[in-house]
């Protein structure tokens, strides 16, 4: 049995006492058992059960526990709680059964108010005709049992949920975790053709799965209560699962006050309708605009964002971009007058007590967002502080900070930290989390492009990497050869695959026969020049339309500073005939894709969507002389693992010849297989270990800050 605590069950009602129990009861079962599952179809006014049980053997229950205490039972209305229960469960039932392979579904269900602290007699002296033990609607005290519990599930399922296939118990417990994305499924490809086809591949890759995963459940559902780091690689659905969070607390705590706050401008309308469609599946109604905000986490002159919030919340300088250029200089990014922004309201504030104005603040992009901002947002929380980030510190595009509780919050008077990410809280919801299965992106090009990232056949060693086989599963890759300390000390040889694990794309399950062939989904294409790479660009868009996609399924990325530009592509594109939408800034309300047109962008503006396929240009700039060190290189090869992962099948990668290009040639030729020497740890330039991240040491000290 999978036990899942979505908030901290409470003490005074019995919630905690009954929760200890049914784990106790229900031990080595088949199934799950949720406390506040985030079913909200019904009204406000109809308080859901805050138990739910799914048994292979016992069925579908629901469990309303109350506090109540003999002495309060005067006036307790315990038929209207069994009624409101009854109607949760009908509910339920409804939505369950709308699944088509779950229609009409021989299942078991049933509900039960439990009154933890109520023994039989005082319930019987007022329950004088026994209508509510009679009928097993109410559960005192001595029901209570672990062994009590069991036998009444026993006895009381029918033969029903025996009869369950195993297809149709899979399917129901991936309703009940619910969907991946709010979307319907799309239509499959036309049967004219070839399997092997590009249309064909796409519409396989478009049966991959459409629930929540066990892991990717719990990120989407439960609230901490404090703060939660949510670490995934790409492609792991970070921005989805956050999205279906906030509208989850925006169901469960419609009072709250609530902000999802973005690092990317463009991407605003995008979250908002995710949050939006999320909701109305969980509610049947639309959000609150007014409690459920989607903001830049700066904002701007065309929409407002948390930090010009808070600065006029605190009665302090609103400042914006131009104010940071005029300190910092007109050439700089926006992501630096951000930081300066954070910096100079949290210097202001000083250490005045200012007035919280959030519930709960979710963060996507974290690894962008300045450390601080997260001091900013925890100062505008409300006890206890729930706030949640996700990030993805191979993601990162601005700077080399990677979002350590110690580096974000600093230590107490004592030497603690202000936030400690270790273990979980007193309600068993872990301090932070980790997604390590990709969905988006196929293993042959997801592999290669964290590899690259990592710099692991570089020439000098790796920039960023872990040592430990555990951390190595994190990412998603299981490791062969010897990660002892004599191993390092020889530079013993390593080979790191992908996991089949890790990896939840079809393409990376596909059962061929002998005479097939398997699909390739990563080119590399080395040019002499910029003008070779212009062309081949033009040419494989135009190979790739007359395969018959259509170009709104074709993605161009161009790394920063390189040749040929955005802008000269797309004015290549359409010389030849192939409508080019160019996406020359991040700035909110500007569309990203255009129906009928081919997008082409740099990395910022193309982190947050995908496509079929997607050609990465300008790769040589990576390892270009104008590389100034070694974080520099690390955030250019962040920039070249955002814009590969971006793919949802093929990727290309072009660029000039250069130690770059050798790197991602014999990474291709590697089949998957990476091969490299054991290294030194403290030879790292940054250590993404799970570890180092948490902010405490293997021995328990606190790590250096750097």
């Amino acid at each position: 049995m999978r036990f899942c605590l979505n908030e901290s069950p409470s003490h005074l009602g019995g919630q905690r006492l009954l929760w200890n129990l049914l784990r106790l009861a229900l031990d080595g079962e088949e199934g799950v058992a949720c406390f506040r599952y985030p079913f909200f179809r019904l009204t406000a006014a109809l308080p859901a059960p805050e138990f739910l049980i799914l048994s292979r053997r016992f069925g579908l229950w629901l469990m309303t526990c109350r506090g109540t205490r003999a002495d309060g039972l005067e006036g307790f209305d315990w038929r209207g709680e069994v009624e409101r229960g009854q109607a949760w469960l009908d509910a339920l039932m409804e939505q369950i059964e709308s699944e088509p392979g779950l229609r009409d579904v021989p299942l078991h269900r049933a509900h039960r108010l439990v009154l933890p602290f109520v023994n039989e007699a005082s319930w019987r002296a007022h329950d004088a005709t026994g209508e509510g033990g009679a009928c097993g609607a109410v559960l005192t005290r001595e029901h209570l049992q672990p062994r009590a519990l069991a036998e009444m599930f026993a006895s009381q399922a029918g033969h029903e949920t025996s009869l369950l296939t195993d297809a149709q118990w899979r399917l129901m417990e991936s309703v009940l975790r619910g969907r991946i994305k709010p979307a319907a499924p799309p239509a499959a490809a036309p049967a004219a053709h070839r399997p092997d086809s590009p249309l064909a591949l796409m519409a396989e890759t478009d049966r991959r799965p459409t629930w929540l995963d066990e892991i990717q459940e719990r990120v989407a559902h439960e609230i901490p209560e404090g703060p939660q780091r949510i670490r995934g690689i790409a492609g792991s659905g970070k921005t989805l699962l956050l999205a279906r969070r906030a509208a989850v607390i925006h169901a469960a705590h419609p009072d709250w006050a609530i902000a999802f706050l973005l690092h990317t401008h463009h991407r605003r309308s995008e979250v908002e309708g995710l949050i939006a469609a999320f909701f109305e599946q969980l509610t049947g109604r639309k959000p609150n605009r007014e409690r459920l905000r989607v903001w830049h986490a700066w904002g701007d002159d065309a929409a407002t964002g948390f930090l010009r919030t808070a600065a006029e919340v605190w009665g302090q300088r609103r400042l914006c971009m131009v104010d940071a250029q005029y300190r910092l200089g007109w050439r700089i990014t926006e992501s630096r007058g951000l930081a300066w922004a954070s910096e100079e309201l949290e210097r202001d504030l000083g250490e005045q007590t200012v007035e919280p104005f959030f519930d709960a603040v979710l963060m996507d992009e974290g690894q962008d967002m300045p450390a601080a901002l997260y001091r900013l947002v925890r100062r505008a929380l409300r006890p206890p502080g729930r706030l949640y980030w996700a990030f993805d510190e191979s993601q990162g595009l601005q700077h080399a900070l990677i979002p350590r509780a110690a580096n974000l919050f600093g230590f107490e008077a004592s030497g603690r930290p202000r936030v400690d990410l270790a273990g979980s809280y007193p309600s068993g919801i872990p301090k932070s989390r980790l997604l390590s299965r990709s969905y988006r992106t196929p293993a042959a090009v997801l592999g290669v492009a964290q590899a690259l990232g990592m710099g692991l056949v570089r020439r000098g060693g790796p920039l960023q990497s872990v040592s430990h086989r555990d951390e190595w599963s994190n990412l998603g890759f299981r490791v062969e050869g010897d990660l002892s300390a004599a191993g390092i000390r020889a530079r013993g040889p390593l080979v790191v695959e992908r996991t089949l694990e890790a990896s939840a794309h079809p393409m990376d399950h596909l059962e061929l026969d002998d005479e097939d062939v398997a699909p390739e989904f990563l080119e590399v294409i080395e040019v002499e020049e910029p003008q070779a790479a212009m062309a081949a660009i033009v040419a494989g868009v135009r190979r790739d339309l007359d395969a018959g996609l259509a170009a709104e399924d074709l993605l161009v990325i161009v790394l920063p500073q390189s040749q040929p530009s955005p802008e000269k592509l797309g004015v290549a594109l359409n010389h030849v005939g192939i409508p080019a939408h160019v996406v020359a800034e991040d700035r909110a309300g500007v569309a990203t894709r255009s129906s009928g047109c081919v997008t082409v962008a740099g990395v910022e503006v193309a982190r947050g969507c995908e496509a079929w396929k997607v050609y990465v240009s300008g790769l040589q700039r990576v390892t270009a002389e104008s590389v100034t060190s070694a974080e520099d290189e690390m955030l250019r090869r962040n920039q070249a693992l955002v814009a590969m992962t971006r793919t949802s099948l093929w990727c290309v990668v072009i660029g000039e010849k250069g130690p770059f290009m050798r790197e991602a040639k014999a990474l291709l030729r590697a089949g998957g297989r990476f091969g490299f020497r054991a290294f030194d740890p403290s030879t790292l330039h940054r250590d993404i270990s799970s570890w180092v991240l948490g902010g405490i040491g293997e021995a328990g000290r606190m790590i250096e800050l750097n």
